[in-house]
């Protein structure tokens, strides 16, 4: 299955000594601080240090660990903040299943409702479906509480939903996840309602539901399919068919096809209500704006301007920090690995040191590596601009977390530090990869006591920071300045923004 990302907050640190994946001396996390962390930044993919067959082997092992102390439905929540808040969805999947698959002897009676809740759209359901059976193997009936809260769920979706996901391919079809969970569609005691979707779905009266992708496709089959196509894009923007997320990524598509399309395009990248609901990750504006960067046409620079436009909308809730802030970006090798993924945790870590930069006069930058370098950017050149310059002029060398507090020459109120979090290098100063001692150096040469924001861009489990002047943030999605705003009152910011989920 495959994956999406978003940010995520944990707590204070534990003072319990490992070795990272590097090979350096951290400190482990707490299972919750790591299940939250490896949710928000999981991508199912391949990495520096960790393969994606690895990262699902550390996701059922951190929730056995949560479930032998009583806590699955801490898991339950987690898989309900990363779904419906940060709009990840193959983790939620995975999360789900897993809590399908686990017995009790007291059992668990909050599971039918979260079932029922985890549901954002239909293929939610059918996605966690086929993992369960393809655990379970073909021949196991899904749990019950699965097929209730599924079977709840059906009761909340129309005609046009139920529709738009009955749709032919190599995995679980609509029909037979209904076929699967049996939803009631009485709507009296015994008498069916012929009328209902689902009922429609399953005697084959049900229509095609009238999707932009089935108009464009049925516009390719007409005598003359570039007209036809261009009429179908008008009637698309014209009817709202088009959603926020399909709208950004066939940007080239509407430029090529109905160029005078490109305005009513642009309206809706830049409408603030739509992308502030749309869950729309970082990284798709970037691919949006790669996409399009190297066309030719007229529309071009209006379509530039528009996704500028909206990604420093998408990013307002950036927080304005108050005193004077570092940020510190981990510029060594193993930050380059991205995997199957488009984007590295350099790239991703870009972005957001960006944001923060910007939007805060009484911000420094520097890159840190084997060594440590202060840069200085113009901040009012545009935010996409900005990132990409600061992925140009990065540094190279391993991973020493000492060098920002070495580097660091004036006193600061917090330093952001954005990293995989796999040091791994000693100096001759300190014999040790751990940076507490040279922290704690900064700190009396500075007479500085700064709170230390760090920002796990892969999660592996670890930290590096043992003090409790510490708050551990990680993700790949705007919300993260949400919990890091919280963080400058609460520590644990995060781990209460998923207790506060509705189970």
């Amino acid at each position: 299955m495959a994956g999406r990302f978003a940010p995520k907050v944990v707590g204070v640190q534990r003072q319990t000594k490992t070795t990272n994946e590097a090979g350096g001396e951290a400190y482990k996390q707490t299972p919750r601080m790591a299940l939250v962390s490896l949710a928000l930044t999981s991508v199912v993919i391949d990495g520096a240090y960790r393969s994606g067959a690895s990262e699902l082997v550390a996701l059922t092992s951190l929730i056995d660990q949560l479930q032998a102390k009583g806590d699955l439905k801490f898991v339950a929540q987690t898989a309900l903040y990363v779904r419906h808040v940060h709009g990840l969805r193959t983790i939620s999947h995975v999360i789900a299943g897993e809590i399908a698959l686990r017995e009790s002897k007291e059992g668990f009676p909050w599971r039918k409702s979260f079932f029922n809740k985890i549901v954002k759209r239909l293929d939610d359901a059918i996605e966690i479906a086929a993992y369960v059976k393809m655990k379970l193997g073909p021949t196991k009936m899904l749990p019950n509480a699965l097929k209730r809260g599924f079977a709840e769920a059906f009761k909340r979706f129309d005609e046009y939903s139920v529709s738009k996901y009955n749709k032919n391919g190599d995995g679980l079809s609509l029909i037979t996840l209904v076929n699967l969970v049996h939803p009631k569609l009485a709507t009296g005691k015994k008498k069916k309602d012929e009328k209902h979707a689902v009922h429609l779905l399953m005697t084959g009266k049900i229509k095609p539901a009238m999707t932009w992708e089935f108009m464009l496709s049925e516009a390719g089959n007409e005598k003359d399919p570039v007209k036809a196509k261009a009429a179908a894009w008008a009637s698309i923007f014209k009817e709202k068919q088009m959603g926020y997320m399909a709208c950004l990524m066939n940007l080239r598509n509407i430029m090529e096809q109905a160029p005078k399309c490109v305005k009513n395009a642009c309206e809706l990248l830049t409408d603030e209500e739509q992308v502030k609901k749309a869950l729309i990750m970082p990284t798709q504006f970037i691919s949006a704006f790669k996409a399009i960067e190297g066309a030719s046409g007229d529309e071009v620079q209006q379509i530039l301007t528009a996704i500028n436009k909206a990604i420093e909308i998408a990013m307002s809730n950036v927080p304005k920090l108050d005193g004077r802030t570092l940020v510190a970006l981990d510029a060594s090798g193993s930050m380059n690995s991205a995997g199957t993924f488009k984007y590295s945790p350099f790239e991703i870590g870009a972005l957001f040191a960006a944001v923060l930069y910007k939007a805060n006069p009484k911000c420094d930058f520097m890159y840190f590596a084997d060594h440590g370098a202060y840069m200085n950017f113009d901040r009012d050149q545009k935010l996409l601009a900005l990132r990409e310059n600061i992925v140009q002029k990065r540094i190279n060398g391993g991973t020493n977390f000492h060098t920002i507090f070495e580097t660091a020459n004036r006193s600061y109120d917090r330093i952001v530090i954005l990293s995989d979090m796999q040091a791994w290098m000693a100096t001759s100063e300190w014999q040790t990869s751990n940076p507490a001692q040279s922290l704690a150096a900064f700190r009396k040469k500075h007479d500085a006591d700064p709170t230390i924001y760090s920002f796990d861009l892969k999660s592996h489990g670890t930290s590096q920071f043992p003090t409790n002047k510490v708050a551990a943030l990680a993700g790949w999605t705007d919300k993260v300045f949400d919990i890091m705003r919280n963080l400058e009152t609460d520590p644990k910011a995060q781990i209460t923004a998923v207790e506060a989920m509705d189970v």
